[in-house]
Formats: C-alpha cells, sequence, structure tokens
C-alpha cells in the first residue's frame, strides 16, 4: 500500500527532527511505529483502561492522555469493572510534539 500525507510547513522539519531523535530512518518506519502505539493504545482502551504519564517513582499519578478517537472507542467498549473506575484528575491532550 502507497500512503501520501500533506504536512503543514513547519510540522516537516519538527517531524524529521523526531526521526533523527527516535533513529528512524525512514518514513515507513516512522509509521510503523506510529501504527503499532494506536494499536496498543485501542487495545487498552478497547479493555476500559486508561493511558496515563505517571512519575518515576510510580505513586503519583501524572497526566492522563486523550485524543477524540479513545473516546468513541470507550463508548463502543464493553462494560468491565475497570472501564467504571474514574479517570485520574488531570488531562493531557496529545499536542503532536
Amino acid at each position: 500500500m502507497r500512503i501520501q500525507l500533506d504536512i503543514p510547513k513547519g510540522k516537516d522539519e519538527r517531524i524529521k527532527d523526531w526521526m533523527k531523535e527516535a533513529g528512524f530512518k525512514t518514513y515507513s518506519e516512522l509509521f510503523n511505529n506510529a501504527m503499532s502505539v494506536f494499536i496498543w493504545v485501542a487495545t487498552e482502551v478497547k479493555q476500559g483502561r486508561i493511558i496515563i504519564s505517571q512519575d518515576p517513582s510510580g505513586k503519583t499519578y501524572e497526566k492522563q492522555f486523550s485524543m477524540p478517537f479513545m473516546d468513541a472507542l470507550t463508548v463502543n467498549a464493553p462494560e468491565t469493572d475497570q472501564a467504571k473506575t474514574p479517570a485520574p484528575p488531570r488531562s493531557m491532550a496529545a499536542s503532536g510534539d
């Protein structure tokens, strides 16, 4: 499959910088890694779990990761005890950085 994207000016350099920092040599490698993360997040959310950032000690929640597609998956996920658990208080929207 071939995929073509239109990337806004300025974001292309940020993408290249992140690719270099992560050691990605190709856009395919970036895409494959991004899809792996997406599939993992989607699977976790469908199981009623939340995605969080936690301080290194593991004692406190820092931020909850949230994106619109996650809300759609949560609505369609089967009801579980975990799905009823309230989310940590602070929320973080993905910024693309």
